[in-house]
């Protein structure tokens, strides 16, 4: 059964990510909303895990977004599991965005044409 409550948009971006021990990576979304995105990373983050998340919608240009969240879930990511995106994270944002909404639409919408 679905559980999310926000549609969720098929983007490619980049988001810095930090853990609250102030680890550093850089991964790439794979789908966003205004309450959680999914990134593919280089390292695995435990789930429970707190972090912070820095990216841009639209990625060439628009406004950083800084956002806290959770970890809500972890795997190895079976379309690269021996690349440079062995890991897929699903992160709960601690507070929903609902500006974030109408941006990712416009731009689902822009890299659809």
């Amino acid at each position: 059964m679905e559980k999310r409550r926000h549609t969720r948009y098929t983007l490619w971006f980049p988001v810095n990510v930090t853990t609250d021990d102030a680890k550093e990576t850089l991964a790439v979304a794979k789908d966003a909303s205004s309450s959680g995105i999914a990134i593919s990373s280089p390292t695995g983050i435990i789930t429970g895990a707190r972090v912070t998340l820095s990216f841009r919608v639209p990625p060439d240009g628009g406004e950083v977004h800084t956002v806290t969240g959770t970890v809500a879930r972890h795997e190895r990511n079976p379309d690269d599991p021996h690349g440079f995106w062995p890991y897929r994270i699903g992160i709960e944002f601690e507070n929903e965005l609902p500006a974030l909404e109408a941006l990712l639409a416009e731009t689902a919408k822009k890299m659809r044409t």
